[in-house]
């Protein structure tokens, strides 16, 4: 079975320290579970609570399209990833 339909890329990793910004500034936050307290830091790399804020991000967002449960991954890349992608599909789509 193939994993690509279950892996978007949302952000390139070009985008650096910037791509916890460019997400609360270019998704639906709402969509992912994702409150407006949770991103008050997120204008500002350089601000101390920007990476803490960004790991709890990541490891809570979640969201519902097409009747699958997505999450968020980081990999340099910004993905979304179906919740439901076996370890050999995860091998497949990030060399592990």
């Amino acid at each position: 079975m193939s994993y690509e339909h279950k892996l978007h890329l949302l952000l390139s990793d070009s985008r650096g320290v910037y791509i916890p910004r460019d997400f609360a500034t270019n998704f639906d936050l709402a969509q992912w579970g994702i409150s407006f307290e949770d991103v008050r830091y997120l204008d500002d790399p350089y601000h101390e609570f920007y990476w803490e804020v960004w790991d709890t991000i990541l490891s809570t967002a979640e969201t519902l399209h097409d009747g699958h449960k997505w999450r968020l991954y980081q990999d340099g890349n910004l993905w979304a990833v179906r919740a439901d992608m076996t370890e050999e599909e995860w091998g497949q789509a990030f060399g592990f």
